[in-house]
């Protein structure tokens, strides 16, 4: 993930932090810094987790799983905006990143291992028949999407989807989007890592943002790059990002849809940089995944 550098001649007015959409999310307003734009923002993001969670099990997500290999689910356009930027990437990469990898994320339980602070979740290496049938069941190509009838549908039963390599660009995006309904000028939207510098650090002067790149060998140290922008959203996917050890090894949560282990190449960590935050997300996966 990116790390926010504030100049020392701008504070920030306010900030406000809560968990949504699976992760620490933190935004930064420095004008119009009142509750009700926060609980604007904040609503937003906590809808569009209900819509795309698949942990909460009503959610669209979940029911396009549930519903695998039987009958086509209808949707909102939030979901099926992001469903069909997966397909695309997917294509357009080769299903480096795969929106349908949801059996494989389960298998492997990345997220639960670290985030279990009470050590009841054991790290272990799934076997290769477990692995295997994961797989079986992984292929974007049985994802159907409907845009007359605004549905999706996983063509194979025991399919799963799973849009946590995008549904957090795709939140940022509409955080946007709010601001500048509300004529924003200045901000900082971090949703767990998925960075937007929004509208200049000065508005004024026009002073782009600054905003550092971690290190992947020394990730509490400091940045390896510091990038200058406004407007533009920063993404990054690296090994140090979520993994847990065992027997001496890491096993980080960029999983390969071909061999079903961690993505093992000579990259440490991929940053992607534009004005769409989905397209940062899903395409930093996605050039972490095919490598070098």
């Amino acid at each position: 993930m990116a790390n926010v550098l504030f100049s020392s001649c701008q504070k920030t007015q306010s900030s406000r932090t809560e968990v949504a959409m699976g992760t620490v999310c933190t935004v930064s307003l420095f004008e119009d810094s009142s509750n009700k734009l926060y609980d604007k923002i904040f609503t937003e993001l906590h809808r569009l987790e209900n819509l795309m969670s698949n942990t909460i099990p009503t959610s669209e997500i979940s029911r396009i799983n549930q519903n695998a290999g039987f009958e086509p689910v209808k949707i909102s356009s939030d979901t099926f905006t992001v469903l069909s930027c997966a397909l695309e990437i997917a294509k357009l990469s080769d299903g480096a990143f795969e929106p349908t990898i949801g059996n494989l994320v389960e298998l492997w339980n990345i997220n639960a291992i670290i985030n279990d602070e009470t050590g009841s979740i054991l790290p272990q290496i799934p076997s290769q028949k477990e692995i295997e049938n994961a797989l079986s069941k992984t292929d974007f190509t049985k994802l159907i999407l409907d845009e007359k009838n605004q549905t999706a549908f996983l063509t194979q039963s025991g399919m799963k989807l799973d849009v946590g390599g995008i549904a957090k660009g795709y939140a940022t995006d509409c955080i946007v989007s709010i601001l500048k309904e509300e004529k924003i000028s200045s901000a900082l939207i971090d949703l767990g890592g998925n960075i937007y510098a929004y509208g200049y650090k000065n508005p004024l002067e026009k002073t782009p943002w600054k905003i550092g790149i971690k290190n992947p060998l020394n990730p509490t140290g400091s940045p390896i790059e510091i990038i200058q922008c406004e407007n533009s959203s920063i993404v990054t996917s690296g090994v140090y990002e979520r993994y847990f050890e065992y027997e001496g090894k890491i096993y980080h949560h960029l999983l390969s849809a071909k061999t079903g282990f961690p993505e093992n190449n000579d990259l440490l960590s991929v940053s992607i940089i534009c004005n769409n935050s989905m397209l940062c997300d899903a395409l930093s996966t996605a050039c972490f995944i095919l490598g070098k």
